[in-house]
């Protein structure tokens, strides 16, 4: 591959004088065909995985996005000013919109890989959680730089999580409101653990009153 950049020159006699400059740009076009095919085998894995894929180009401040954006939210495949293009379009909630600039922030200053998640809503006003993932390549000198990034949707993980965490704060109450208790190992009849509390009177079943104290639960006359 040669790149070539004439120009004429006129000349006093009538003639033109053409300077021409030759550039062998075969590597340039090598890595250019490298990433198209990248780009294809990512759109096509992606596409069976479910991801949402885009590719930003940190110099130009473009992206352009995989078929899911366009599927569900109805987004062009290239988006010339991002992150502001994607804020601008709605589908990002308020609340994480500077969240988006700063990450991607940190990509322009050279950060190699970010992880960051935040809420969207697709066209029929769906809520989604997407975790994010941006990896930075860089070409050539360095002036070239890509963030290849890909996001699937974790709204069942956000579900276990929120599970997980009202079931520990049931737990911590039902701790709170015990007179004591204790922790043992019934194979080897060991005590692990005793917490003692003040006494207190709670309720544990309709109509019957009970007082906890230390070491035992005594049904009140």
């Amino acid at each position: 591959w040669l790149d070539v950049r004439a120009k004429t020159v006129p000349q006093k006699d009538g003639t033109l004088l053409v300077y021409a400059i030759y550039a062998d740009i075969t590597n340039i076009k090598d890595n250019e065909r490298q990433l198209q095919l990248s780009k294809e085998r990512l759109e096509i894995t992606s596409s069976f995985a479910g991801l949402w894929t885009l590719v930003y180009d940190v110099e130009q401040g473009s992206a352009t996005l995989g078929g899911r954006w366009q599927q569900e939210l109805g987004l062009p495949q290239k988006l010339e000013h991002f992150p502001d293009d994607l804020l601008r379009s709605g589908f990002v909630l308020p609340e994480y919109h500077d969240l988006l600039r700063q990450k991607m922030q940190e990509l322009r200053q050279g950060t190699a890989q970010i992880d960051f998640e935040l809420r969207i809503m697709n066209k029929a006003q769906v809520h989604y959680w997407l975790h994010f993932r941006f990896n930075l390549l860089t070409f050539g000198t360095g002036d070239e730089r890509l963030a290849v990034g890909s996001a699937r949707i974790i709204d069942t993980e956000k579900m276990l999580e929120a599970r997980l965490n009202l079931e520990r704060l049931k737990t911590q109450m039902w701790e709170q409101s015990l007179g004591g208790y204790t922790v043992s190992n019934i194979t080897q009849n060991v005590l692990l653990k005793r917490k003692k509390l003040a006494p207190s009177t709670v309720e544990v079943e309709a109509g019957i009153r009970y007082v906890q104290l230390p070491g035992r639960v005594e049904k009140k006359k």
